[in-house]
């Protein structure tokens, strides 16, 4: 059916090391066959629990599955998405998807219109789990390239339908997911050190309540969605309440990718933020363009998002039905947060492949002040070679202490350069 409309809001993806963070509801959409729609079911109805792995790249939690007569997928688990969204048909080898018909997404921007496709009646297969009946939508974008960020093929995004039918608990330091039945489920002992936090639906996506704080300031409460798919602590926008503004020390860099293309904004430390009775301090806030994410989240009541840096500090039981979040302090609790202090983005064209080179330098930083430029091939960083260590192991080395030396050698046309430079943050 031609110009349908489908509002996927899938308006601001944020990367910290690289992760994302998504905003994706998809309408429902009626099906006359008798299974209900977006159903997933265990298929042993006996089973009181499936455990499937998970991979933690840069904060997200990515997960292995088939659709209809697909190889293994790999989607990132995220509860900023409704229905399920392939981002990115050309690292899939072989699917079939039925009933397919021309949508279009209004994406990030004023007036901007991008073709999509949504199929109905999908079987999704998850380790001991099968959902039925599934709408996928499908972005034909070849400009929205999660891949190229995270080193690996990623093919899209899974959230609500999941959650809303099964208890989640994730296990951080084990790395998997265990998927209870929601019925047999009998909720966890809540441990003295853990933290029970509440949650209101808004769209699908789970908001609560925390505080953070200003130097000087009292703690502010602010309503921020629970989001697995975004690496930052977490993004706050300035016009969402009149005492959330930019800390003293800030720098303008890159923040990611819409549908409209790169996103731009500033990112700064605040002195604290509060989940429950545990506190954090010295977090990094991303501050998206206010006027590019305000839309995203007016009539919402909210001041944006609480994001997998201070979420995978703890193993967390994810009970949409009870409508709580019930967090336990794992190993890396303690641990400091990491951010990038290089001022270099990568990317690999290749996903899966070593070869890499760099997207943006933040001006002022100390890879800019040191002559690196956009598009310099990365041969090595401190002596990793780049066509023999991962996506990873090469990012890895820009997150360090201030003062760190980086050493790197490049590739700019057909010229290998040698720069050096100390890491710092530059707020």
């Amino acid at each position: 059916m031609s110009g349908r409309w489908i509002k996927i809001g899938l308006l601001f993806l944020s990367f910290q090391l690289f992760g994302i963070a998504t905003e994706a509801a998809a309408q429902p959409v009626e099906d006359s066959l008798t299974i209900a729609p977006n159903t997933f079911q265990f298929n042993n109805h006996k089973t009181r629990y499936e455990r499937i792995s998970f991979r933690l790249i840069n904060n997200l939690i990515i997960i292995p599955l088939r659709i209809n007569d697909s190889d293994t997928l790999h989607f990132i688990l995220d509860t900023g998405v409704s229905s399920v969204i392939i981002t990115e048909m050309n690292y899939i080898g072989s699917l079939t998807l039925h009933d397919l018909e021309k949508v279009e997404i209004k994406g990030l921007g004023e007036g901007l219109v991008l073709s999509a496709y949504l199929s109905n009646g999908n079987t999704i297969f998850l380790e001991g789990i099968t959902g039925l009946n599934h709408s996928i939508s499908i972005l034909t974008s070849l400009d929205f390239m999660l891949s190229q960020h995270l080193g690996i093929p990623v093919h899209g995004l899974i959230g609500y339908d999941l959650f809303r039918q099964f208890v989640v608990k994730i296990d951080y330091d084990g790395k998997f997911i265990s998927i209870y039945n929601r019925r047999e489920f009998a909720p966890l002992k809540v441990r003295r050190r853990s933290v029970v936090l509440p949650f209101e639906f808004q769209g699908h996506k789970p908001l609560g309540m925390v505080k953070i704080k200003y130097p000087g300031e009292n703690w502010l409460n602010v309503r921020l969605m629970l989001d697995l798919g975004a690496s930052d602590a977490a993004w706050l926008s300035t016009l969402s309440h009149p005492a959330i503004r930019l800390p003293e020390k800030w720098v303008e860099t890159y923040l990611g990718q819409g549908l409209s293309g790169d996103i731009w904004g500033k990112r700064g430390k605040i002195e604290a933020i509060s989940v429950g009775h545990y506190t954090f301090n010295n977090p990094v806030i991303a501050y998206p363009d206010p006027e590019l994410v305000q839309p995203l989240i007016e009539g919402q009541n909210r001041q944006g998002s609480l994001g997998s840096a201070v979420l995978q500090k703890f193993d967390i039981v994810i009970d949409y039905p009870g409508q709580k979040f019930i967090l336990t302090p794992n190993s890396f609790f303690r641990k400091p947060f990491r951010y990038n202090k290089s001022g270099i983005e990568i990317l690999t064209p290749f996903p899966g492949l070593p070869f890499y080179y760099v997207s943006t330098v933040t001006p002022g930083s100390a890879a800019y002040k040191a002559g690196v430029m956009k598009d310099d091939q990365i041969l090595e960083i401190n002596g990793l070679n780049g066509s023999e260590h991962s996506f990873e192991e090469m990012l890895d080395e820009f997150f360090g202490k201030d003062g760190q030396k980086v050493r790197m050698l490049l590739k700019r046309n057909g010229e290998k350069i040698k720069v050096s430079f100390e890491l710092e943050s530059m707020f």
